[in-house]
């Protein structure tokens, strides 16, 4: 005598709706994005400064973010 498995009835309580993939797609997108930005603007040296041998002290420039004042 063999068991016989039960046909599936519908979909599975697991099975995750398209629109969810679509929402972690665009999630995981938005945050490489905003890490993007940071990665760039960290590797220019956004918001330091340095004081050269004159006594001058020079502000890094950013590319995206506005730090308001810029000489």
């Amino acid at each position: 005598m063999s068991i016989k498995p039960i046909k599936p009835m519908g979909r599975s309580i697991n099975a995750t709706p398209w629109w969810q993939h679509v929402i972690n797609v665009l999630a995981v997108l938005a945050f490489t994005a905003f890490m993007a930005v940071v990665l760039v603007e960290w590797s220019v040296g956004c918001g330091e400064s340095y004081t050269d041998a004159s006594g001058a002290v020079h502000q890094n420039e950013c590319v995206f973010i506005n730090l308001g004042e810029s000489q």
